[in-house]
């Protein structure tokens, strides 16, 4: 596969890691990802969410819901912080770059008629330009960030603990690490991907389609592209795709999911707590490196909800 139409599925992972068909509500047969996890006789529920929805996904199917509603605590990946966020968004989204040709061209083309919207980004860094805009195009689908699953969950969190697996800074200094050309593609996979395919993970999501997901998330972004390509692009110099496989993927996914798995036993390991439901982009459970298989590891049992009912007891 290209490297264009890999980095589409890339950025699909960034805002899914999700990230939409455009449903009328959530359907009595939609099954997204929901695992319960056992260390050492504590338990967590382990949900795969899209960070972008709207208001008839909800309620979420009663499965989740019931779970949810037994938990003594919510984790999440990171904590907001309105106010922390500027800041941050100062210090990682305003590095200045200097645009290829290509990429000044696709975007001048595209901001032709959204002049005031391409003024307030034009100073941002190429990876924030690429979030905006994509986040602007989902509004133009009926999907926001406002209805995204983890958002909903916090605020029917209520009044009980709020935990994080990551942090607001880790996750932006990271996508701020990659270099102008990574950025850059990214960026210019944010204006040409088609309504299509940015409405294409929703429906993986709602089934909880995993080998649908591992195709579009994992498949697409790794395997997809035979080792002789890629030596093959290696050999001619292009170290872009050297630098896509194992830096994207290992930070963006893998490297991650270790260290989310390790978050989630180090909670459990607290004697107050139990019964913890943990929201993550549903991309971090899908594959051979996913979070379970992390937490297998780690001596967890895991139980697939779906498959049998983690509630009755």
């Amino acid at each position: 596969m290209a490297i264009s139409q890999r980095f589409r599925f890339m950025y699909r992972v960034l805002l899914c890691l999700s990230f939409f068909s455009l449903p009328s509500l959530v359907l009595a047969e939609d099954k997204p990802l929901l695992y319960k996890i056992n260390i050492k006789g504590k338990t967590a529920y382990l949900f795969g969410s899209i960070h972008i929805g709207q208001a008839d996904f909800y309620p979420l199917p009663a499965r989740v819901t019931r779970a949810f509603s037994r938990s003594s605590g919510l984790v999440i990946e990171a904590k907001p912080d309105n106010e922390q966020m500027v800041r941050l968004l100062q210090k990682y989204g305003r590095m200045p770059y200097k645009m290829d040709k290509r990429t000044a061209l696709l975007f001048t083309q595209y901001c032709q008629y959204r002049e005031d919207f391409c003024a307030k980004i034009s100073s941002f860094s190429p990876w924030l330009q690429a979030l905006q805009i994509s986040l602007m195009r989902y509004g133009a689908l009926g999907l926001t960030s406002q209805f995204g699953i983890d958002v909903v969950l916090m605020k029917q969190n209520g009044q009980r603990p709020l935990y994080e697996l990551e942090s607001a800074e880790e996750q932006l200094a990271l996508l701020a690490s990659f270099s102008t050309d990574i950025q850059s593609e990214m960026l210019q996979e944010s204006i040409n991907t088609s309504d299509e395919d940015m409405l294409q993970l929703v429906d993986a999501w709602r089934e909880g389609n995993q080998s649908q997901l591992v195709r579009l998330i994992e498949s697409q972004l790794m395997t997809s592209v035979n080792r002789a390509q890629i030596d093959g692009a290696i050999q001619k110099g292009n170290e872009k795709v050297r630098k896509i496989e194992d830096s994207l993927i290992e930070r963006l996914l893998w490297q991650r999911n270790q260290t989310m798995a390790l978050g989630i036993e180090r909670l459990l390991n607290n004697q107050e707590l139990d019964d913890l439901f943990v929201v993550v982009g549903v991309g971090h459970l899908v594959g051979d490196k996913s979070i379970q298989s992390e937490l297998l590891k780690k001596g967890a049992h895991i139980n697939n909800c779906w498959q049998q009912d983690c509630l009755s007891d």
